[in-house]
């Protein structure tokens, strides 16, 4: 069930890469004086309000104000909660980055690069399954209270024993608690995941035993000085995955003070999965980050304001920053009609940050730019230069690899039930069977009819890569010249002319392929499968249609949509973090993939994971990629380059692909 939970949020995060913040890096691909402000769409429903601060002028944006920056964004989504155990989105989790802090952070613009953070340093045992770290000293919370190591201990086990589907808890549930475990209730059942009232009747002394395996894998030592993780087997990704937001660390007495886990392991079932808006941490917070925040007013504005006590007196890396962050303040606002409003207000200078934009609105903002920005592969970082009109307000960086990508994934048993989408149901050339993607020749077909280069152009105005099988480019096992399909209209006929012993060859087939009306990430690749196989035959008929939101997500959850549209965007930068959602957790699932298929698959996606040598996880990976080409359960699609616009004042700015928003802290106005 967790796994629904974390496709919704990850669909926001891949469309976020066609209108990604300035300043993303997603899950997800670092601020000085400025007061940022940010624009949203639409409205969060039934929010919380907190008490609120006089609101900055127009005029404050307006009169160059080195302290005070305008970020325009699309909303705050439902599910953005600002507890780091419980928020799984886009907008939570870059106002979690501003606020709290991990025990260790990335390096700069590197997503496998570590810095200490509210650890000094940090071992890891012989064995690779202990990490112990050594908690900074002299830290206070915007609270006023000092860091322990005990607030360490409690913000992991609290977050573990909250859980819930709908949380990022089974990232660290499965390095704790071992493959497979993806809720704190998969320890005593789980059917019980999500289920409150359930677990609190479960056996107390089940119970008891239950808390205590998790404060046991995570102990205190106050007067060492430390915190000591005990994983349930080497976890390669580890570090990746405790420096992002959900890795955060809250002041023990404070949180319990608002409501949350009182720490006692004979009361933890009482505070298991809490309703979104139940949630005492939803809009409180209190972290050590160089940001803390004012007050959020529902649909309307959220304020950070600068640490003025920050921690910092050394830079994480050369030319980095020390102290209070130079950038005083930083708002984020709503604002009904953002695409509409977007563009004049770039002209007005009342925005430093913006949605990006839609490819197919790039002649619109181009004249606008004085300085552009291209990506360096070898740098991981930006070369700049002026444009023939420096004197243009906007920034473009562009080129930057984008850490999502959306795919077309076949479904192998299509739920027939009234399921108008299959047409006849039968393979008599009006309509297809539930198992028509079980045949390897019609997913092969399916492969050599699709039009990548049409794609990029279309979608991507040319900005996008075929993505070489599962994983992302760069990481360990990808290589770019492996085996991948591409377009070859006769080859997809030679398939699908052998697909069900030739009798599609005779009969032909006729299939219904749906899309969510405004998502043309959704529409464009069916249409083109649509005329891949028009071009080949008449009789080989894909049609196309649009639906409303609901009726699209309806048939999706009831497994009655025979390809299914996925957008994926990474928690974390390793190969695991695609090759277990696409081929042994949820979208395997939602693929109904054959039991053998998922077994190949996960006995090589345990020994990807359990071992540190690189050169053996990148046999591992490399054996997983061509696996994954041979069976073609889905077409891979492609990793889109980015396209990053601000105003060409702001200083400071990286590419982080892990980032979910902007770093406010590595910034500065010139």
């Amino acid at each position: 069930m967790h796994r629904q939970k974390h496709l919704k949020f990850l669909i926001s995060i891949f469309m976020s890469t066609s209108m990604i913040l300035a300043g993303c890096g997603p899950s997800a691909t670092p601020t000085p004086e400025i007061l940022i402000q940010t624009v949203i769409v639409e409205s969060t429903p039934q929010m919380i309000e907190q008490q609120v601060t006089p609101e900055p002028t127009a005029e404050t944006f307006e009169n160059g104000d080195k302290s005070a920056l305008v970020n325009l964004v699309q909303d705050f989504s439902y599910y953005v909660s600002f507890d780091p155990a419980f928020n799984y989105q886009e907008g939570g989790g870059t106002i979690i980055m501003n606020v709290y802090e991990t025990l260790i952070f990335y390096e700069r613009q590197f997503p496998d690069r570590f810095i200490p953070q509210l650890a000094t340093e940090w071992e890891i045992s012989e064995d690779v399954r202990t990490y112990t770290f050594k908690i900074r000293e002299g830290v206070q919370f915007h609270g006023g209270q000092d860091l322990t190591p005990e607030d360490v201990a409690y913000s992991f086990q609290r977050a573990l024993l909250q859980g819930g589907s709908y949380s990022p808890m089974w990232l660290l549930t499965e390095p704790f608690f071992g493959v497979g475990v993806y809720d704190v209730t998969y320890l005593i059942d789980p059917e019980l995941e999500d289920d409150p009232e359930a677990l609190v009747a479960v056996d107390p002394e089940t119970l008891l035993q239950t808390c205590q395996q998790v404060t046991d894998a995570i102990v205190a030592d106050e007067e060492g000085g430390t915190v000591t993780l005990a994983l349930a087997q080497p976890w390669a990704p580890f570090l990746q995955i405790i420096a992002a937001g959900w890795g955060s660390i809250v002041d023990k007495g404070w949180a319990i003070e608002q409501g949350v886990w009182d720490g006692d392991c004979g009361t933890w079932q009482n505070y298991y999965s809490p309703e979104y808006e139940a949630n005492p941490l939803h809009r409180a917070m209190n972290g050590t980050g160089p940001y803390k925040l004012d007050h959020y007013k529902e649909n309307e504005e959220l304020l950070l304001l600068r640490n003025e006590n920050y921690w910092r007196t050394e830079p994480a890396w050369e030319g980095g920053p020390v102290g209070p962050a130079a950038v005083e303040s930083v708002t984020y606002k709503v604002a009904p009609q953002i695409w509409a409003e977007q563009f004049t207000m770039i002209r007005k200078g009342e925005v430093d940050f913006f949605p990006s934009v839609a490819a197919g609105r790039y002649t619109e903002y181009d004249p606008l730019i004085g300085e552009q920005c291209d990506y360096n592969p070898d740098t991981f970082d930006f070369d700049c230069s002026p444009t023939e009109n420096p004197q243009e307000p906007l920034r473009l960086y562009r080129g930057h690899p984008m850490a999502g990508r959306n795919d077309a994934l076949f479904k192998f048993d299509i739920h027939p039930e009234d399921n108008f989408l299959l047409g006849s149901g039968e393979l008599d050339g009006e309509g297809i069977p539930p198992n028509f993607f079980a045949d390897e020749h019609v997913r092969r077909a399916f492969n050599y009819c699709f039009n990548f280069d049409a794609y990029i152009q279309e979608m991507w105005q040319g900005k996008a890569i075929q993505n070489v099988g599962v994983i992302l480019p760069g990481m360990i096992g990808y290589d770019p010249d492996g085996s991948k399909y591409s377009y070859d209209l006769q080859k997809c006929q030679e398939e699908i002319e052998q697909a069900f012993d030739g009798k599609i060859a005779d009969e032909g087939f006729r299939v219904l392929l749906p899309y969510r009306i405004n998502w043309d990430w959704q529409r464009i690749p069916v249409e083109i499968l649509e005329d891949g196989f028009w071009q080949i035959d008449e009789k080989y008929n894909i049609d196309v249609i649009g639906l409303a939101a609901s009726e699209y997500w309806s048939l999706y959850a009831s497994g009655r949509i025979p390809i299914l549209m996925a957008a994926w965007g990474e928690d974390y930068h390793d190969p695991h973090a695609w090759v277990e959602p696409f081929l042994a957790g949820m979208y395997a699932s939602r693929q109904s993939l054959p039991e053998d298929f998922t077994a190949r698959f996960s006995e090589l996606i345990d020994a990807g994971i359990s071992t540190m040598d690189p050169d053996e996880r990148a046999q591992i990976y490399g054996e997983i990629q061509q696996l994954d080409y041979e069976l073609s359960i889905a077409i891979r699609g492609v990793v889109p380059t980015g396209r990053t616009y601000l105003r060409g004042i702001i200083e400071g700015w990286y590419y982080n692909p892990i980032y979910f928003g902007p770093y406010y802290y590595v910034l500065s106005i010139k």
